[in-house]
């Protein structure tokens, strides 16, 4: 279940992520509307798959317990968030990220400053972000 995941994580939410930002990044072209989609349907896959549960695989084959999984799930979203993408309309998602930022004692320490960094970097440097989330709330 936890491979089950990673591939999940790495081979769609992940690679939708890289798919639409990377050609922002690396060609200055403006963001296309249909890789966005697919973001949003990486993140509504990934609202089925939590469905309200503390974790991702939520005691499946036993206690609901903190896997890499949900590391991996969790590091994929941060970095949404640190290209200022916000994934605030998905309810479950938001609870799911806010409860394992509460539950993983180190992660303010080890990673939101990091996360801060980039994001900022981001606002000054990378216009088209800025564009889309004037244009719609994301």
């Amino acid at each position: 279940m936890v491979d089950r995941i990673l591939y999940f994580d790495q081979g769609i939410l992940y690679q939708s992520i890289c798919d639409y930002f990377k050609p922002q990044f690396d060609f200055k072209s403006p963001p296309n509307p249909i890789l966005g989609a697919e973001i949003e349907r990486s993140l509504t896959l990934l609202e089925k798959i939590i469905n309200n549960k503390k974790f991702v695989l939520g005691g499946v084959g036993g206690d609901d317990i903190l896997t890499i999984a949900d590391l991996s799930v969790l590091a994929t979203l941060s970095k949404l968030e640190s290209m200022i993408y916000s994934y605030d309309r998905y309810e479950i998602i938001s609870k799911y990220v806010e409860h394992l930022k509460n539950h993983i004692s180190s992660y303010a320490e080890c990673c939101q400053d990091g996360i801060n960094q980039v994001k900022e970097w981001n606002r000054k440097n990378f216009n088209y972000v800025r564009q889309l989330n004037n244009e719609r709330t994301i």
